[in-house]
């Protein structure tokens, strides 16, 4: 479970700062990745199903973005 945190704060920060995202290469596709990988092991674990919450919200957060970002940019 530790290690699933650490996952989901790293793309979090990632998210929230740019700059952060740069330096660790974390693109859109990879965050989406990581996320969904941390909310299923997270709701297989116990105690994990909040966990899995906020995973899924962050992951709905990053993808409104880049669609709002796209819309935007052929518009």
């Amino acid at each position: 479970m530790d290690q699933l945190l650490q996952v989901y704060f790293r793309v979090a920060r990632c998210w929230n700062n740019p700059d952060v995202a740069e330096r660790q290469h974390m693109t859109v596709e990879k965050a989406i990745k990581l996320l969904r990988r941390v909310r299923e092991e997270a709701l297989r674990t116990k105690g994990g199903a909040p966990l899995a919450k906020r995973a899924n919200h962050l992951m709905q957060e990053i993808v409104c973005k880049q669609v709002e970002t796209e819309f935007h940019a052929e518009g």
